[in-house]
């Protein structure tokens, strides 16, 4: 089966939106801000380019510079009676360039003129940007929807938009056609029937008729009659020339009489070739002017097209990244400052300390007042500095003799039975998945909503929800024994498995995400305070059936704000098979974690005392004899 996913679009003159089909459903896909649609604006400023729900709330503020109805100018010359009509209720500056109207803007303190393709190349791959983070894999092929009337050339800019945004178009369909696909989907028609459409668009109403018999959608008739020009000498009208093409409406229909039109020809002595069309019931008549100048892009155009657009999406990767870490920053600012006047932490944290983390985070937030278009590094340089902060004095209430902390892992080793169930429940988004914890754990779906906060750019072909479980993991909570892996890892090594129920959605999430990440053959440690050699004879085999953070690092587990440096401890050196790095992905990236999935099968190799006092125990993975741990895509 192809592994190749088109998706669809609707390219408005008011809003957007695209879809995608999976699971066996249309999924209309949400932007950033949750909304199925997008506006179909696009504001330039002095220090970015915005599109969508931002565009549009900068119209009163920067009403020059916010462009918006420009797909009323596809396939229209400057002097078209419609572009002159549309240019009167526009704020924005529309010139003539070569007959051709482009609009002007200034971005970046220079003024920039944009066609009318490039325009919707923008919100095309602003609705391209948005499915790929939902599907969380590449997209390069598209369907994309015009109204019925389009003419061939206005079709043919549709598809240079697509080129022009990074999309191979599979084909133009009609907005009408679209509707009855929708509803014969739904409806499973059989037989033949005639369909009437009504297209409630932003800017147009357009009604059209199709017919549907088999499956094959036909378009009978729209609003107005689409009168194409051709020269040439062929029988056939499909191996002539199109010269061009436009639209006749506001016809009257005489029941019984049916429709009379007029077409005639007259060519000047420069060539020049004049069409009259005319409704012989109601006398309305037009004219239109052939020159053959064609108005679509050349290939010159378009491959320039393609390599501005290029540069523009690297300018809003910059931006995204930069705003992304920026709002990381304050929430992080806010949550901890909530977290530290908890009332159920009053009596264990000095004041000192609490001062400390209190005049950091509030420098902080006055900071960022000021310079919310500061660089990204500044914004990373200062979460790196207040999570190294707050992070050391947080753990210093709980990490007492009886804690393993995150970086313990599963050093239990009952004996439950294989972990199944997960496999067979549907994939659902976080907030859906850990909603059936809340009253088990404090503070689930807020947490699982901060996680998906910080994951709006993603890595490694994980959608947003995927990489979200995993760094909703790798959160500590306070207080800590409350936190989320401290659960997961209790019920994953009870012997009873109905515990581990109504971690089941959850868990589904979480291993589809790790098992996307690739493997990793390597040596990894982990460890635990007090002494565990005796529990650990060589030779022995065993499972850890719960998650195991651990890291490529034995000094990183030795810093005094995790199992320190002296005091009698267990370390344990690794060589796993199947490690996962959980970098990308983890809630304090500074941490470099290795992952060990539930049920990894081990052996002791050997065991070593070290003058530290901390007592070094060899592992290694083995293969179980039949699997514990079931693919979530079984």
């Amino acid at each position: 089966m192809s592994s190749r996913r088109a998706i669809g679009i609707d390219l408005g003159t008011v809003y957007s939106c695209v879809a995608v089909f999976q699971n066996g459903n249309v999924e209309i896909i949400p932007n950033e801000q949750g909304n199925r649609t997008t506006p179909s604006f696009i504001t330039f400023t002095n220090n970015e380019r915005l599109i969508g729900d931002e565009a549009k709330n900068q119209i009163s503020m920067n009403p020059k510079n916010t462009i918006f109805g420009f797909k009323r100018l596809i396939g229209h010359k400057f002097d078209d009676a419609t572009v002159q009509a549309d240019m009167k209720h526009w704020p924005f500056k529309v010139i003539n360039d070569r007959d051709k109207p482009k609009i002007q803007v200034e971005y970046k303190n220079q003024i920039k003129l944009f066609t009318s393709e490039e325009l919707s190349s923008m919100i095309l791959a602003n609705m391209k940007d948005i499915a790929e983070i939902y599907v969380g894999k590449k997209i390069s092929e598209a369907v994309i929807s015009v109204p019925a009337y389009f003419n061939d050339s206005q079709r043919q800019a549709i598809k240079d938009a697509g080129a022009i945004a990074g999309l191979n178009v599979l084909r133009i369909i009609n907005e009408s056609t679209t509707a009855a696909i929708a509803y014969g989907f739904v409806k499973k028609i059989s037989g033949e029937q005639n369909v009437l459409v009504f297209d409630l668009g932003g800017s147009n109403v357009n009604v059209t008729i199709l017919n549907i018999e088999e499956g094959i959608i036909e378009v009978k008739s729209t609003t107005g009659i689409n009168i194409k020009v051709f020269e040439g000498e062929n029988s056939m009208t499909k191996d002539n020339n199109l010269l061009d093409s436009f639209e006749f409406s506001d016809i009257s229909l005489n029941s019984g009489d049916g429709l009379e039109i007029e077409v005639t020809f007259d060519i000047d002595a420069n060539s020049i070739l004049l069409v009259s069309v005319s409704d012989k019931t109601s006398g309305k008549e037009k004219r239109i002017t052939i020159t053959n100048k064609k108005e679509c892009l050349s290939k010159d155009e378009i491959e320039y097209m393609i390599s501005d657009a290029e540069k523009y999406k690297k300018e809003d990767k910059i931006r995204r990244n930069r705003i992304e870490v920026k709002n990381s920053l304050e929430s992080y600012c806010c949550n901890m400052k909530t977290t530290i006047n908890d009332e159920k932490l009053k009596d264990k944290i000095n004041i000192y300390d609490k001062k400390k983390m209190l005049n950091a985070l509030e420098n902080i937030l006055t900071w960022l007042e000021t310079n919310q278009f500061a660089e990204q590094e500044e914004f990373e340089n200062k979460l790196n500095d207040v999570e190294k902060l707050c992070s050391s004095i947080m753990k210093k209430p709980y990490l007492d003799e009886n804690d393993t902390g995150k970086m313990s892992g599963e050093f239990s080793h009952g004996e439950p039975s294989e972990i199944e169930g997960h496999e067979n429940i549907p994939l659902l988004f976080l907030e859906d998945a850990v909603k059936h914890l809340e009253n088990m754990i404090p503070n689930v779906r807020r947490n699982a909503w901060i996680a998906k906060e910080r994951s709006i750019t993603v890595a490694n072909g994980l959608t947003q929800d995927e990489s979200a479980a995993i760094q909703l993991y790798t959160m500590e909570w306070i207080p800590s024994d409350q936190s989320f892996y401290i659960h997961i890892n209790t019920a994953l090594r009870e012997a009873n498995r109905d515990k581990l129920i109504p971690f089941l959605s959850y868990l589904k999430l979480v291993l589809t995400a790790l098992w996307k990440l690739p493997s990793m053959k390597t040596t990894v440690w982990s460890g635990v305070k007090g002494d565990l050699s005796t529990q650990y004879p060589i030779g022995k085999e065993f499972v850890w059936w719960g998650f195991s953070s651990c890291s490529e690092s034995r000094q990183f587990l030795e810093q005094e704000k995790f199992l320190g440096k002296t005091g009698v401890k267990t370390l344990f050196r690794i060589e796993c098979e199947t490690g996962k790095s959980i970098r990308a992905h983890s809630y304090c990236k500074t941490e470099d974690e290795i992952l060990l999935l539930p049920a990894t099968r081990m052996r002791v190799i050997s065991q070593m005392d070290s003058s530290n006092g901390a007592v070094v125990i060899h592992l290694k993975e083995i293969k179980s004899p039949f699997p514990l741990l079931q693919s979530p895509f079984t």
